[in-house]
């Protein structure tokens, strides 16, 4: 039970933290999608760019 209650409370901080990073202002109705989307684009632009393409067509192979 405690270890539930540790990963929820670290689950906390970090949105807390990517949200202030981020500019996303907690209670509005797209907060969480604020903070997952500014964190995904966030990830993919820090990737080289030969990652990024393979990743991008093995997407493109999966949803044919």
């Amino acid at each position: 039970m405690r270890f539930l209650l540790l990963v929820i409370v670290a689950i906390a901080i970090l949105a807390l933290v990517q949200s202030k990073r981020h500019g996303c202002k907690f209670g509005d109705d797209n907060w969480l999608s604020c903070v997952v989307d500014n964190t995904k684009k966030e990830y993919y632009s820090a990737l080289p760019p030969d990652t990024r393409l393979v990743e991008a067509d093995a997407a493109r192979a999966s949803a044919m």
